[in-house]
C-alpha cells in the first residue's frame, strides 16, 4: 500500500465583493497552499475560482482572463516542493464567466503554447527520472476526471444559452482541452493491460467520438509504426489536411477488420462502440440540438488534435516489414513546454522503444530524430503543408543521405 495526501484548498469568503478583498483572499489562499505543501502534500486542489475570489464585478472577466501571473506564482509554489497542484482547468472558469472569454480555450494553445515552445527552449541535459513517486501515477486518470467535468459543465452552457457563437467557441475550447489534456492522459493509461486505468482511457475515448484508439494504437500502430500498412503514420509528401480525411477511416477499418476475425459481425467490439457514440450523438440531438452539436464539435476538435500529433511525429519516416522499430522512426522534441503539458509524449521514440515505461521515467534517446520545435510549436506550420516540408524535408534528406554512407 502506498499513501499519498492530498489537501483541498479552500480561502476564507469575504461579504465585500472588491479588488482589496480579492487580493485578500488570493493571499489568504496561497498562504493555505504553502501550509499545504509544507505537509509533504502531492496533490494540491484548488477551487474553480481560485483567482478570481472576492473580485467585483467591474473586475471579474479581466481576472478570469488574465491569469498568467496567478499560473506563475501556483507553477512556481509547485516547483519548489516538487507537488503537483491540480489547477481546474481555464477551459472550465471562462464557462461561468461566458461571452468572449469562452475562446480563450482557442486562442492560449494556439498563440501562447506555441511561443512558450519557443521561449522555454529545450533541457541541454536528460532531467533525472524520478524512482517511484506514487503520486505520478494518479495524474493521467486525475486529468480524466477533470475532462468529465468539463464536459458537464459545456453541456450545461449548451443548454442555457442555446446554438450561439460562445457556445461553439466553448465547444472547441473543451475539446482543444479533451485533445491536449484528456486524449494524452488516455494514451497513457491505455498502455495498462487491465484495471481502472484502462477502463478510463476508454471511456475517454469514448467520450471524443474515437473508441477504437486505444485498442488500434496498441496493437497496429505500436507494430506497424513507420510502414505502409500503419494508417496513423504519415508518408513523405503527404499533407497534413489529406492526411487527417484519409487516417481517420484506415485506423477504423484497420482495427475492424482484426477485431472481425475474433468477434464477427455484429459483435465486433468496434462496431458496438461506434453504434453506441452514433446513439449518443442521436439522444444528445433529440434533447437539445445545440448540446448535440455542440458534442460534435468538441470531439471533432479533440480528434483533429490528436490527428495532428500523429501527424509530426511519425511524418515522412519509413520502415521496412522485417525491420525492427528504431530511434529513427519517431520526431522527438525536448522542447520544455511541450514535454510538461503533454506528460513527456514528446520523447516518443523512448515510448515506441519500450511502450510499457510511464511517462515519467522516459529519457531522450540517443540519435533520435528532432522536430524544429516542440509539440506546440510546429502547430502553425503544420497547418501550411508547403511551410511543413520546406522545415522538416531537408532533416529527411539527411536521413536519408546518412543512412546510405552507413556500411551494411
Amino acid at each position: 500500500m502506498h499513501r499519498i495526501t492530498i489537501a483541498s484548498i479552500q480561502p476564507p469568503c469575504l461579504d465585500e465583493a472588491s479588488p482589496q478583498s480579492h487580493d485578500e483572499m488570493v493571499a489568504a489562499g496561497f498562504d493555505l497552499l504553502r501550509e499545504a505543501l509544507g505537509k509533504d502534500t502531492a496533490f494540491c486542489v484548488l477551487p474553480e475560482y481560485f483567482n478570481v475570489f472576492g473580485a467585483d464585478s467591474a473586475h471579474y472577466c479581466a481576472l478570469a482572463a488574465n491569469c498568467t501571473e496567478f499560473l506563475d506564482r501556483a507553477r512556481a509554489l509547485a516547483s519548489a516542493h516538487h507537488s503537483y497542484i491540480i489547477l481546474p482547468m481555464i477551459v472550465l472558469t471562462t464557462m461561468f464567466v461566458g461571452d468572449w472569454a469562452t475562446s480563450l480555450g482557442i486562442i492560449i494553445p494556439l498563440t501562447l503554447y506555441p511561443l512558450f515552445d519557443v521561449c522555454f527552449s529545450v533541457r541541454k541535459s536528460p532531467s533525472p527520472s524520478p524512482q517511484h513517486p506514487i503520486y505520478l501515477e494518479w495524474i493521467p486518470a486525475l486529468h480524466e476526471i477533470f475532462q468529465l467535468v468539463i464536459l458537464v459543465a459545456l453541456f450545461r452552457l449548451a443548454n442555457t444559452d442555446g446554438a450561439v457563437w460562445t457556445t461553439w467557441a466553448a465547444a472547441v475550447s473543451c475539446g482543444f482541452c479533451a485533445g491536449i489534456s484528456g486524449i494524452v492522459p488516455a494514451h497513457e493509461l491505455g498502455h495498462y493491460v487491465r484495471g481502472p486505468r484502462l477502463w478510463l482511457a476508454n471511456v475517454m475515448m469514448q467520450v471524443v467520438a474515437y473508441p477504437h484508439f486505444t485498442q488500434e494504437h496498441n496493437r497496429n500502430h505500436h507494430r506497424y509504426v513507420a510502414m505502409n500498412r500503419d494508417g496513423a503514420s504519415a508518408p513523405r509528401g503527404r499533407g497534413f489536411w489529406k492526411y487527417l480525411a484519409v487516417t481517420i477511416p484506415l485506423q477504423w477499418v484497420s482495427k475492424h477488420r482484426e477485431m472481425s476475425r475474433k468477434f464477427p459481425g455484429v459483435r465486433n467490439p468496434v462496431l458496438l462502440r461506434t453504434v453506441l457514440s452514433l446513439l449518443t450523438a442521436t439522444v444528445l440531438f433529440l434533447y437539445d440540438t445545440a448540446v448535440g452539436s455542440t458534442w460534435l464539435i468538441y470531439s471533432a476538435s479533440a480528434v483533429f488534435l490528436l490527428e495532428y500529433v500523429n501527424y509530426i511525429r511519425h511524418y515522412g519516416l519509413h520502415r521496412e516489414e522485417d525491420e525492427a522499430v528504431t530511434e529513427l522512426h519517431s520526431w522527438d522534441s525536448e522542447a520544455r513546454w511541450s514535454r510538461w503539458m503533454l506528460l513527456e509524449l514528446s520523447r516518443h521514440s523512448a515510448h515506441h522503444l519500450k511502450a510499457n515505461v510511464p511517462f515519467w521515467q522516459l529519457q531522450p534517446t540517443t540519435g533520435a530524430l528532432r522536430l524544429p520545435s516542440g509539440y506546440f510549436g510546429c502547430f502553425w506550420p503544420c497547418m501550411i503543408p508547403p511551410l511543413w516540408k520546406w522545415l522538416i524535408h531537408p532533416k529527411l534528406d539527411l536521413l536519408e543521405r546518412k543512412l546510405r554512407e552507413k556500411p551494411s
